[in-house]
């Protein structure tokens, strides 16, 4: 039951991805030009750019050299991957018509966390007798594993 529950939880995340997921984009961002207060949407969808962390500056210079300006970067570390919609509507929201990304492995950790699962009680028949024994809390350590990447996005605009 406990599965199920769960399994909706983040079937119903999926479906909505408003209000579960921070965009660490939009949550991560410095402007390096000063934006207007009512920013319009661009017309058009802007043009994701994925590089290797290695080469993400020489490409952002690759395209200042041709003519776009910087509008602002974007630059975290997390365990959880990001969605694949929020780098876009970032750079759509600010204006953006390129948006140069970059992630990069950094880390592997383990933790122990502590959680309580309810046991339901169970019902037991002695000679015509049936008892019911009530249900508790039971606590358990769980291992979890996560792998932590940098992320990296520069926005730009012609």
């Amino acid at each position: 039951m406990k599965s199920k529950i769960m399994g909706l939880a983040i079937f119903g995340c999926l479906l909505i991805s408003i209000g579960c997921a921070t965009n660490n984009y939009e949550e991560y961002f410095v402007p390096r030009v000063s934006l207007p207060e009512n920013l319009s949407v661009t017309a058009g969808e802007p043009e994701i750019y994925p590089v290797s962390m290695e080469r993400h500056d020489e490409e952002v210079q690759r395209l200042e050299t041709s003519g776009h300006q910087i509008i602002g970067i974007a630059e975290f570390n997390t365990s959880s991957s990001p969605s694949r919609k929020h780098l876009p509507k970032q750079a759509k929201k600010i204006g953006a018509d390129i948006a140069v990304s970059s992630s990069k492995f950094d880390r592997r950790t383990q933790e122990l966390a502590n959680t309580r699962e309810w046991v339901a009680g169970d019902r037991i028949t002695v000679n015509g007798t049936t008892v019911e024994t009530p249900g508790r809390w039971v606590n358990q350590v769980e291992v979890r594993n996560y792998q932590y990447y940098n992320y990296k996005a520069t926005f730009l605009r012609r």
